[in-house]
């Protein structure tokens, strides 16, 4: 806030920190996050250009009420702008977090994971999708139903395990 003391005016700390420094802090996070492609920062950035826009609009509701009908004019266009802001920062990092999601699932498709069962007689490789792209039986199996069975299920579970551990992994990521 401005206030005049002895003829001139003077800034208080407050006011420097937020309109002047958080607006900085959330323009070099957009650009450092959009040159290096980091759907984090942007998320992040983001998401705090929508709190620092909603909190300003609080901030000058408070400061309204106390003012002139002109004052007021201009301090709820101020207010309007600022909660406009704020819902575009909002859906701005609910986009980032979708783009972030849609390169995650891309990214996981490309893995590959393997598992052998009974010394490797039997082999399943699935991609990130959860789809077989391979399978390997040994020859000798094919006569004894009964073990092809066992060792199949049992490397089905195994490949199944790794694609979800991978899955919790890329969520927590």
């Amino acid at each position: 806030m401005m206030t005049e003391k002895g003829g001139k005016y003077r800034m208080d700390i407050g006011f420097v920190i937020t309109y002047l420094l958080c607006p900085i802090i959330v323009s070099v996070g957009l650009i450092t996050g959009k040159r290096t492609g980091d759907h984090h920062q942007l998320l992040t950035a983001y998401a705090f250009k929508g709190m620092f826009y909603f909190y300003s609009a609080a901030a000058n509701l408070i400061h309204f009420i106390n003012q002139s009908h002109t004052e007021r004019d201009i301090i709820g266009l101020a207010i309007g702008l600022a909660i406009i802001e704020g819902t575009n920062g909002i859906m701005e990092a609910k986009t980032a977090a979708l783009e972030w999601a849609k390169e995650q699932e891309k990214n996981s498709a490309s893995n590959l994971f393997t598992a052998k069962a009974g010394g490797g007689m039997v082999e399943i490789s699935i991609n990130g999708n959860s789809e077989v792209v391979d399978l390997k039986i040994d020859d000798s199996l094919l006569e004894d139903k009964d073990s092809l069975q066992i060792l199949l299920i049992s490397c089905m579970n195994d490949i199944i395990k790794q694609s979800e551990e991978n899955k919790k992994r890329m969520a927590m990521s």
